[in-house]
């Protein structure tokens, strides 16, 4: 019988979820590598295979989820193929997974405050890294814009600065939202934010 081939990336980040899963419900500083590995039901040996530490399968378990809901949207959805209401698309689609689960909020709050006190401040340990495939998803938008001549050429230029800033923003505005008993209308806001910065950029709005 030819052996199952098993691709190290997929099961990497398949254990990085379980992992997930466990640090919801059992917290998150006192779950060791021991207690998750038996939880998943794999060795010890087996799943130092794959992880070096606790942190790095606290980065892998945090890209692996970003990259979960990335991988789920679909910017040809949306119709006409406006690069504006894409990534208002693409927003509300990222927020919504983290802002109707309190859980997740806690739990990368957790692995931020974790990534502080430790200093671990490399692109492989850090939220800028779990950020990523928004962030690329938001270049990739707005460059088939500019291809399909809705918006003007010269936002290619600032593609770094858009995606992290508007990143950012919603992120930071995610955190108010959530501490300020819900008072404002989370994506009104996340809406102004992204029509008022790249509506400048639209063909349509330069000829007008």
């Amino acid at each position: 019988m030819t052996p199952k081939f098993v691709d190290k990336e997929t099961r990497k980040n398949e254990i990085a979820l379980a992992a997930l899963n466990i640090f919801i419900d059992c917290g998150f500083e006192t779950t060791t590598m021991n207690e998750i590995a038996t939880k998943i039901g794999i060795g010890k040996g087996t799943f130092y295979e794959y992880f070096e530490n606790k942190t790095d399968l606290i980065s892998t378990a945090a890209c692996a989820w970003v990259k979960q809901i990335d991988t789920s949207f679909d910017i040809y959805e949306v119709p006409d193929g406006d690069p504006i209401e894409q990534i208002k698309s693409l927003v509300k689609t990222t927020s919504s997974a983290f802002l109707e689960n309190p859980k997740i909020i806690q739990l990368f709050l957790e692995f931020s405050i974790f990534f502080m006190k430790n200093q671990l401040s490399s692109n492989d340990y850090s939220i800028f890294r779990v950020s990523q495939p928004v962030r690329n998803k938001i270049s990739e938008i707005i460059i088939q814009g500019v291809a399909s001549n809705k918006l003007d050429k010269n936002i290619v230029r600032h593609l770094d600065i858009i995606s992290v800033n508007t990143v950012a923003f919603v992120d930071g505005l995610g955190l108010h939202y959530i501490t300020s008993s819900n008072s404002f209308e989370f994506l009104k806001q996340v809406d102004f934010y992204i029509e008022s910065t790249l509506r400048p950029f639209c063909i349509d709005y330069i000829e007008v």
